[in-house]
């Protein structure tokens, strides 16, 4: 192999590797956002529990509502 033919075949392995990577960060990345909102009865009854049905609603509504801000900014 020449030093042009290492170098394309250098470029091309770092072009596979980067693709990898950015698939593997969009998958968690849309899944750590939309976790939150999966199993928001899970969430309530485990951090929650001391409210009233209706405030847990609210106050789970609002903390979500101020966590997912930064997708929309």
């Amino acid at each position: 192999m020449t030093t042009s033919d290492k170098k394309v075949s250098s470029i091309t392995s770092y072009f596979k590797y980067l693709i990898f990577v950015l698939i593997f960060v969009q998958i968690v990345d849309s899944f750590t956002t939309s976790y939150i909102t999966m199993i928001p009865s899970e969430i309530i009854d485990e951090f929650l529990s001391s409210f009233e049905e209706n405030v847990a609603i609210a106050i789970f509504s609002l903390v979500t509502g101020i966590a997912t801000i930064g997708m929309y900014v």
